[in-house]
């Protein structure tokens, strides 16, 4: 309130219309920038994927297996392979 003080609004002295108008000058800007919020967190929250009432998901950790180094070794020797043909022979 002493912010609004320093502003020059006076919550104290005036008539009942003047308290009124002082007072929605106050809260004005609260809803404001309330609603402002409000809209950022609901983009925010849509941008993610939340849809109310669906289920939750979970993150499943994956392993690197032997068939994922067999084909990262196949498809190394075949890049290898197509370089030396193609700048070397």
């Amino acid at each position: 309130m002493r912010a609004q003080a320093s502003r020059g609004v006076d919550l104290k002295e005036g008539t009942m219309k003047e308290k009124i108008v002082a007072i929605l000058s106050l809260i004005v800007p609260l809803f404001v920038s309330a609603f402002q919020r409000a809209e950022d967190l609901a983009n925010a929250m849509e941008s993610r994927g939340y849809a109310p009432g669906q289920q939750r998901t979970r993150y499943k950790v994956l392993k690197i297996k032997g068939k994922d180094i067999t084909l990262l070794v196949l498809s190394s020797m075949i890049t290898v392979g197509l370089f030396v043909y193609a700048f070397i022979l």
